[in-house]
């Protein structure tokens, strides 16, 4: 909501992008102070879901290709200026569009 409200009061003029993005779910070493067992539990559940560190690098292409990219503008137009972590243009639920 932030980003659409911020894109729609820049003036095009300006030429600024404004753009939110997904950086992807990263399984980090967070639950280190927690008890033994808890840590293992999340390690057990959440790293069938979650990405390595070393995937969660090759995922920080999303936060490149926003800054980079030459066809972000086009693509950003049908998605309020929002990227998902593969890259895609892709319009934020209705709920978090707040409508």
């Amino acid at each position: 909501m932030f980003t659409a409200e911020l894109r729609r009061r820049i003036p095009k003029a300006w030429n600024i992008g404004c753009y939110s993005l997904h950086p992807g779910n990263v399984m980090t070493d967070v639950v280190r102070t927690l008890p033994v067992i808890v840590q293992k539990g999340y390690r057990l559940v959440l790293t069938q879901i979650l990405l390595t560190l070393a995937q969660g690098c090759v995922r920080a292409r999303c936060t490149l290709y926003v800054a980079t990219g030459l066809d972000v503008p086009r693509e950003a137009q049908r998605s309020m200026g929002y990227f998902d972590s593969d890259c895609c243009a892709t319009a934020p639920s209705r709920g978090q569009r707040g409508a």
